[in-house]
């Protein structure tokens, strides 16, 4: 059997033997064939049979290692290899980036949100601010005449009406001369 573990991980060691066994584990580094655990007692999770043994090779920095282990009840041998290191971490590593690299993704999304809101609110003041000039020009540009004592304004066309004026003098008569104020009334 192989297990493949994060470096800063505790592995369990689980192994099959006949319920009530005395069972011993010891460990190597593959490396150096050097023994980590000599004989180290197993213990059985309940009455299954199967015997586990916590093994943190104590790894403090990231690090790819393998270990044999070899359990037995002393009749009989169980082994397999643990593997601390390489692609769980990288993994971990990965996540941690996509994790970030998201929440980024959000705060980006969040001011693209506020940006197109704003840019939404500008292009009504523009439009405004369009028909705003449009009246002005209208009104400095357009054609304008006075009768009946009111006067007159038109777009530069001189054909549509754009506003309409009562005048009157400073004593508050209709005048066509010696305009004082002007009403609009349309």
């Amino acid at each position: 059997m192989v297990a493949r573990y994060a470096f800063d991980e505790t592995a369990y060691i689980v192994v099959e033997f006949g319920t009530g066994q005395s069972v011993s584990v010891s460990i190597y580094d593959l490396a150096d064939n050097s023994l980590i655990v000599e004989d180290a007692d197993m213990t059985e999770i309940g009455s299954t049979g199967l015997y586990k043994y916590a093994f943190d090779p104590g790894l403090e920095t990231p690090a790819f290692k393998h270990y044999l282990y070899i359990a037995s009840d002393g009749a009989s041998v169980k082994h397999g290899v643990l593997i601390f290191g390489g692609y769980p971490d990288e993994l971990d590593a990965i996540s941690a980036t996509l994790s970030e690299t998201s929440s980024r993704l959000s705060n980006l999304e969040s001011v693209v949100s506020g940006l197109s809101s704003r840019i939404s609110d500008l292009e009504t003041e523009v439009v405004a601010m369009d028909a705003d000039v449009g009246e002005l020009v209208d009104f400095t540009a357009g054609n304008r005449v006075v009768e009946n004592n009111q006067l007159i304004m038109y777009t530069p066309n001189g054909q549509t009406e754009i506003a309409r004026f009562n005048l009157f003098d400073q004593a508050g008569r209709p005048t066509m001369t010696n305009v004082y104020r002007r009403e609009r009334v349309l």
